[in-house]
């Protein structure tokens, strides 16, 4: 089905993704945040600080769609990356806008989740 080869795209993605290093994926998020970015060229360094302080801005409110949740808990004890990415991408697609959910997915994975949620896991 249709849904079948859109999810097939977005593990395409996500195993992509995983392979780039953490400042490589700052680059894409703060480059989709730089809305102004083609006026003149910038250096990566000012896209990558862009992306630090936006996720840094909405660290809370992603935590709490993360690591509030469940299946998330669940996932991270015996499940594969993708899948688990993609929980992640899911639950915060509906708080972020113009910035791609898969993409911050893949940081807040890569930071560790069991860490990233310490909190709220005890």
């Amino acid at each position: 089905g249709h849904k079948n080869q859109r999810m097939k795209k977005q593990e395409k993605l996500i195993e992509k993704l995983l392979n780039y290093n953490e400042n490589d994926l700052y680059l894409l998020v703060g480059q989709e945040l730089d809305t102004t970015s083609y006026a003149l060229p910038k250096q990566p360094s000012h896209f990558i600080e862009l992306a630090k302080q936006w996720l840094r801005n909405n660290e809370n409110s992603f935590k709490k769609a993360i690591c509030m949740n469940n299946n998330i808990k669940r996932l991270t004890n015996d499940s594969e990356d993708v899948i688990i990415v993609t929980a992640i991408a899911d639950l915060i697609s509906s708080i972020i806008t113009g910035v791609s959910p898969v993409t911050v997915a893949v940081i807040i994975f890569k930071r560790g989740i069991t860490v990233y949620c310490k909190n709220y896991w005890k």
